[in-house]
């Protein structure tokens, strides 16, 4: 049926004048070109796309690293070393100033060296309690240090360990002479015992403050 076909088809265009074979030449030798040339164009566009979109990506890209060149600009301008640098003069100055202020505040209290005279004349006022022994205790570093690692000057805790014997009234007028006077005194330990009724002994541990690690003479 194909064939036949064809063939009707063969027999009609040889039945064409010269000029209407001419013009069906043409045309298919057009459609050929054209189908061609479409071709071409389709690869072309499709080409052309996907350069669009690297551009489009490469845009993309070329944003990002000027942002991060911004940013390393911006570190840079800051001086990192110069900003590291106020933070440790500010940290000394700190540190100075807190020396200063525990300088003033020892200043105050008693000196290590004078601490078991100044006992022995609070004891005097009191004739009624006796002395019976006083030592030295080895001085050691405040726990205040803990707060300052990097201190100029350290604060030294200095220590006497004293005896007394008294009445339990006499020992408690002495305590309280200590307690009130200006000379900057603080106990941490206290044993109270009756030897011989009514005189008692206690044995108390007193402490003063200092910059100085001088051990105190008795």
């Amino acid at each position: 049926m194909a064939e036949s076909r064809w063939r009707k088809l063969g027999v009609q265009f040889y039945a064409l004048s010269i000029r209407e074979k001419s013009l069906i030449l043409l045309a298919g030798l057009l459609l050929i070109i054209l189908g061609g040339y479409l071709w071409v164009i389709d690869g072309q566009l499709s080409k052309m796309a996907g350069l669009e979109q690297q551009l489009k990506t490469n845009k993309s890209q070329y944003l990002g690293l000027q942002g991060e060149v911004a940013e390393l600009q911006l570190a840079l301008s800051k001086d990192p070393d110069k900003i590291l640098q106020q933070q440790i003069d500010e940290l000394i100055s700190r540190n100075n100033a807190l020396d200063d202020s525990l300088n003033s505040q020892t200043a105050k209290l008693v000196p290590a060296d004078r601490m078991p005279q100044l006992l022995i004349s609070v004891l005097n006022k009191s004739h009624k309690v006796k002395l019976v022994s006083m030592e030295s205790l080895e001085p050691v570093i405040s726990q205040l240090e803990d707060d300052r690692p990097n201190a100029k000057v350290h604060i030294y805790q200095h220590g006497v360990r004293i005896k007394l014997q008294g009445s339990y009234f006499d020992i408690a007028d002495y305590l309280q002479s200590l307690k009130t006077s200006p000379l900057g005194f603080d106990w941490r330990a206290f044993d109270y015992q009756v030897t011989n009724y009514p005189i008692a002994s206690v044995t108390l541990e007193l402490y003063t403050l200092s910059t100085s690690e001088a051990f105190i003479g008795i």
